[in-house]
């Protein structure tokens, strides 16, 4: 079973990372990427590491991309 789920999260994985290098709206590439880092921290727990899951979370995605989703908002491109 966790080998399932590891398989299922890594292909998930590898495709929001595609889609961010391939999304033209940088906003939705930002989503991807916060998509990425949550399945890469659901990997990490599914292979027993449940701190750095833990820490992927909470530094990358809560703080970091989120303060990039912020001033993509807030910079506002009307050309996208």
């Amino acid at each position: 079973m966790t080998d399932m789920l590891i398989g299922v999260f890594g292909v998930a994985a590898f495709a929001c990372a595609v889609l961010v290098v391939v999304l033209r709206q940088p906003m939705r590439a930002a989503l991807a990427l916060i998509a990425h880092m949550v399945f890469l921290a659901a990997l990490f727990a599914c292979l027993g590491v449940d701190v750095v899951a833990l820490f992927q979370v909470l530094i990358y995605v809560g703080a970091v991309m989120l303060s990039m989703v912020y001033t993509i908002m807030l910079l506002d491109d009307q050309d996208t």
